[in-house]
């Protein structure tokens, strides 16, 4: 596959382009899903020590096994949740030495923040 960059109203000569998935591919939301779930797990390994916060205790009663709620992914969104404020920047800071290891940045610009507060 090849490139060529436009700059104003003219082109660069064509390059061979080696890496990456072309735009529309249908392998490109798998691949990001597999990409993003080692950047993820490697994050949260370091993170949540806090969990029972997100913990599904409502089920219980229906002898389902809890599961911590962590984050939550749609495509190469992440929400990110915590039971604390120093809790959550230390999983931002995971998640953005993470993302860094292997290339990517994250957006400043597109971070929010949410505090919820609590139940009563």
């Amino acid at each position: 596959m090849f490139a060529r960059v436009r700059h104003e109203n003219s082109f660069t000569e064509q390059f061979p382009v080696t890496r990456g998935v072309k735009k529309g591919c249908v392998m490109a939301p798998t691949i990001v899903a597999v990409y993003f779930s080692v950047v993820m797990n490697d994050a949260i390994k370091k993170s949540w020590n806090d969990r029972s916060v997100f913990e599904l205790l409502r089920f219980r009663k229906r002898k389902v096994t809890t599961v911590p709620v962590t984050e939550i992914q749609y495509a190469d969104d992440v929400w990110l949740m915590a039971g604390s404020l120093a809790n959550l920047q230390e999983c931002f800071d995971n998640l953005e030495e993470s993302c860094r290891k292997i290339g990517l940045v994250i957006s400043a610009s597109k971070t929010q923040s949410l505090k919820q507060p609590a139940r009563g």
